[in-house]
């Protein structure tokens, strides 16, 4: 069955609704230097490299004036970035990086210490798992596995690298019976008792004790080696992964390294730039930001239900309409999944079965076709930041086979879609209005940022950057002709071509934004 025309009460509804996010398709330079300069710095970088941009697609070089623009907006980014109280904390740990070796090596150590902790822990809780440790006899393993539990789990890496040590020093002791741990070999001679002639007691035949063949505490191991514990092929495992491993080594370095001086000031900026990972701040950071996702998905499926309940209620409308929730992209889809949205916030739907007399007894719906997606954010720079990951996801979505059904999970449960539909959805730089929304909650702001976060940060972190702002930190003269380095990498190095296209995309993105309550209002509003 083809697909039928778009609904005119929904591209009325596009169309009318406020678009308060908005921002000018191009940004104009201001010639008079003086009103340029009384702009932020971050703005006058955005405008400088979206000239750059539209004088290399009309095959032309950028003047020399929107380079020099260039480079002092950014000799200004980061004079502010490194601004000692209210600069930015982690531009100012990037630049610590950068002169100091000891900080570069604990940032690298710290990148791989999650993994390293559980490796470590898992060759611990092999061995020494508490569960393990209540089912065995008292004695000296059993201690010494205690100690190795009690460290790995305070974290304490000195403390079980001596406890490794001494259960190394069991084991030896286990395999050669005439060796004590505690005061070295039980069997040496006594040269003072073994040589004087006078010393009956020492050789005399009457001396049961020290010939005995009874005497089984001088001369038989206390413990059968088929059983001792200490033998035990996983001990050995794990005892040889935690002293030939470099995992332990590492993270008893960290623990070195965190009491340098420089290292207390990089940890301290990177705790002034927030919780850090798996901490409980980050943790209540994390659930409250998905608490405030799932209020923003509730607002934008609530706007689309009213369009739907307007869609239904039309006086010629002969269609059905629902909204889903959490569609999932099923893996029998055609087409690359690698980075592409795989879960839509919501979806307008329309039954494509829908009889086309009105008032005719509908047949159980076989198929769904979408007619809008929606994508909940909680601020632009949310929205900028998945623009990427939404445009592959079309283009996955529009890979679908005209004549397969594809079923897509939802929050309502299964539902079947047809690929004609996904297949029409537009791609690339085709318009996407009609097609799709990123629903938000967030105020208007009224200077709109023009440099999105992502691109300040690449700015910043470009080694002739940090080169700049480590000249500055030091007290020397910065000589901003090194930043002609970032200049010539935003020309013409692919890496950077996010960079120097990121205001059109910002544009696109602002221009697909609508808040939840104008969504709501148009979609009561609009009439045919």
């Amino acid at each position: 069955m083809p697909l039928p025309p778009r609904p005119a009460l929904l591209d009325e509804t596009l169309r009318i609704v406020a678009r308060r996010y908005r921002v000018p398709a191009t940004l104009a330079g201001d010639t008079d230097p003086t009103v340029s300069s009384q702009r932020h710095c971050a703005t006058r970088l955005a405008v400088a490299i979206d000239q750059a941009r539209q004088a290399l697609a009309s095959a032309t070089t950028p003047p020399a004036s929107v380079k020099q623009c260039f480079i002092d907006a950014l000799a200004q980014l980061i004079h502010e970035a490194m601004r000692p109280d209210q600069g930015d904390p982690a531009i100012q740990a990037m630049v610590l990086r950068h002169q100091a070796p000891q900080v570069r090596e604990y940032a690298s150590l710290s990148a791989g210490a999650e993994a390293d902790r559980r490796d470590v822990v898992a060759a611990v809780n092999a061995i020494a798992h508490p569960a393990k440790l209540e089912r065995m006899p008292a004695g000296a393993l059993r201690t010494v596995l205690a100690r190795l539990q009690a460290a790995a789990s305070a974290a304490s890496w000195p403390a079980l690298a001596a406890a490794v040590t001494q259960l190394e020093s069991l084991r030896g002791t286990a395999s050669d019976p005439g060796k004590d741990l505690a005061d070295g070999p039980a069997n040496a001679p006594d040269n003072t008792a073994a040589n004087d002639p006078d010393n009956a007691s020492a050789n005399a035949p009457d001396n049961a004790s020290a010939n005995a063949p009874d005497n089984a505490s001088a001369n038989a191991p206390a413990t059968d080696p088929a059983t001792d514990p200490t033998n035990d092929p996983a001990l050995a495992r794990s005892l040889s992964r935690l002293r030939d491993g470099a995992a332990l080594e590492r993270l008893q370095r960290l623990d070195e390294l965190a009491l340098d001086s420089w290292v207390r000031r990089y940890q301290a900026l990177w705790n002034r730039n927030g919780p850090r990972s798996s901490s409980p701040g980050a943790v209540a950071q994390g659930v409250a930001a998905q608490q405030r996702g799932a209020a923003v998905e509730a607002r934008a499926s609530q706007a689309l239900q009213a369009l739907a309940d307007r869609l239904n209620a039309a006086p010629d409308g002969n269609a059905t309409y629902r909204v889903v929730t959490s569609m999932r992209v099923p893996p029998a889809l055609p087409g690359d999944a690698d980075r592409a949205k795989s879960e839509w916030d919501a979806a307008l739907l329309r039954r494509a079965d829908a009889p086309n007399v009105p008032n005719a007894p509908a047949a159980p719906p076989a198929a769904w076709d979408v007619c809008l997606l929606v994508e909940a954010k909680a601020s632009v720079d949310a929205a900028s930041t998945d623009f990427a990951r939404l445009l592959r996801g079309l283009a996955r979505l529009a890979q679908a086979e005209p004549g397969m059904t594809y079923p897509f999970h939802t929050h309502q449960g299964p539902v079947p879609i047809r690929g004609a539909s996904l297949a029409a959805l537009p791609t690339g730089d085709t318009d996407l209005s009609g097609a799709v929304l990123y629903c938000s909650d967030a105020p208007a702001d009224p200077a709109p940022r023009l440099l999105n976060a992502a691109c300040r940060m690449q700015l910043l972190s470009a080694p002739a950057s940090v080169a700049y702002a480590s000249e500055l930190a030091q007290g020397r003269p910065a000589d901003t002709r090194g930043l002609q380095a970032v200049w010539q990498s935003l020309l013409t190095s692919p890496q950077w071509a996010g960079v120097l296209n990121q205001y059109p995309q910002l544009y696109l993105v602002r221009e697909l934004m609508v808040h939840a309550d104008d969504l709501l209002a148009a979609a009561q509003q609009a009439v045919m």
